[in-house]
């Protein structure tokens, strides 16, 4: 398991005043101490110390939480102790805040006259998506065909479902239209009933969808650290999740539904 070390300075909380210490102290500067981000920290099982290089260890005496971000994958600890142990005279990234959004398009003008190195500025937010646009497209993907799999099966479940209920009703309708009930009325109580069906289906499915923003998967990013995802319940999930049930509840009730309507009195009460 590849982690990702981040080094901090002085000015590092202040860079991000989000991230809040929940567990421990923060690390003193210059030493080998370090705190562990909230969605990390379950993976070290509760490890004090963490041998990251040979003959050198980091000593954990903090927990820190940033709202969620992709910071809680990480380990921070300071900067030059880093350098010293690593023997590299340079960073990989360096993280700035503008005082106005607008100065990023001028800051990357200044960057490209510096002619030795390629440098280039860009939001904290477009650098994370863009290391996680390949995993977002292929987790987008494979949800995409399980949850079109799903949908057909429950579909067909429900269908299945709806034509017993009909067949074992078979006298019942019978009766109801003898008394008078017309087919719109027998095709609408049951295509209401395979509606019923595939909301209270939707709705155990919402209770799963509660439980998942307390699961965590520990994947590897795009250059191999690993990274703690946790799935997010957004407030918009929950009429799609309705609207998506109504739909498969028509689609499957609709067949089996005017099967019910066509039925014959006669025929019906005769068997």
């Amino acid at each position: 398991m590849l982690l990702a070390l981040r080094g901090t300075t002085a000015t590092s909380r202040a860079l991000r005043p989000y991230v809040t210490v929940i567990n421990g102290r923060e690390p003193r500067p210059g030493t080998n101490e370090a705190m562990v981000g909230s969605a990390l920290s379950p993976l070290l099982k509760s490890q004090s110390a963490l041998e990251f290089h040979p003959g050198h260890n980091i000593d954990i005496v903090g927990t820190f939480s940033s709202g969620g971000s992709s910071h809680e994958s990480e380990i921070w600890l300071d900067v030059d102790f880093l350098r010293d142990i690593f023997k590299i005279d340079r960073v990989s990234s360096v993280t700035l805040r503008l005082t106005e959004p607008e100065q990023l398009a001028q800051l990357n003008e200044q960057l490209a006259r510096i002619h030795d190195v390629d440098l280039e500025a860009k939001r904290e937010s477009d650098y994370f998506s863009q290391l996680s646009r390949g995993f977002a497209s292929l987790f987008g993907g494979i949800g995409a065909v399980v949850a079109f799999v799903l949908a057909v099966g429950a579909i067909s479940a429900t269908t299945t479902t709806m034509y017993g209920l009909i067949a074992a009703r078979r006298r019942e309708i019978g009766v109801f239209r003898a008394l008078g009930f017309d087919r719109r009325a027998i095709l609408f109580s049951f295509l209401l009933e395979s509606l019923m069906l595939s909301l209270t289906g939707g709705i155990i499915g919402l209770g799963f969808m509660f439980i998942l923003p307390f699961v965590t998967f520990d994947i590897p990013d795009a250059i191999g650290l690993t990274r703690v995802l946790r799935f997010d319940l957004r407030p918009i999930d929950i009429p799609l999740v309705l609207a998506a049930s109504i739909t498969m509840g028509l689609m499957a009730g609709i067949f089996p539904a005017i099967n019910a309507a066509r039925v014959s009195p006669s025929e019906a009460i005769r068997q």
